[in-house]
């Protein structure tokens, strides 16, 4: 494997991990060491993404649109999430995604209805 950086240093780094009470002592290369520190919560973000994502689709810029839709639609279930008043219970997150799916194709079938009405 080929690791660039211009950030780390070639140096290894020691950690220890704890698993069902066993300590682990690893030794792995600075640069993975700091890209598992820092990609986590990329991590986490696609996790949450592709939950609801289908990748069936060959097209690339089908893909494109879609993922683009989706993280625009999940950082802004977070924030609602972030947002919420003490209390409250929040909808879930297909719920929240049907919601803003349906509110947009109901804006479109309007604004369609009314051309065809013309």
């Amino acid at each position: 494997m080929l690791l660039l950086s211009t950030h780390s240093k070639v140096e290894d780094t020691q950690s220890v991990s704890e698993r069902h009470g066993k300590q682990k002592h690893v030794t792995k290369p600075s640069i993975v060491q700091s890209n598992n520190d820092f990609m986590g919560g990329v991590d986490a973000s696609d996790a949450m993404l592709y939950s609801y994502m289908d990748e069936r689709t060959v097209k690339y810029w089908k893909k494109t649109t879609f993922n683009t839709f989706s993280r625009m639609i999940l950082n802004s279930y977070i924030i609602y999430k972030q947002n919420l008043s003490a209390g409250c219970n929040a909808m879930s997150r297909l719920d929240y995604t049907i919601q803003i799916v349906d509110a947009l194709s109901k804006e479109w079938l309007e604004e369609k209805n009314r051309a065809v009405g013309k």
